[in-house]
């Protein structure tokens, strides 16, 4: 009965350990996601200015 028992909540802590752990992996995901899309806007936009400068528009005033 006890083997049972100490199977049981084995189970439950590896489901527990299981749940964090894909938390985790979703939440890193979306944090480099939103860590990547920042990026790639940073540099669009810096792009886009210098491109604007060149032909002589100017964009929020800079």
């Amino acid at each position: 009965m006890k083997e049972i028992a100490n199977a049981n909540h084995i189970t439950w802590t590896d489901y527990g350990k299981l749940a964090l752990l894909a938390g985790g992996i979703i939440l890193g995901c979306a944090l480099v996601v939103k860590a990547v899309s920042f990026v790639i806007g940073l540099v669009c936009g810096i792009m886009l200015r210098i491109f604007c400068r060149m032909q002589g528009i100017s964009i929020g005033g800079i």
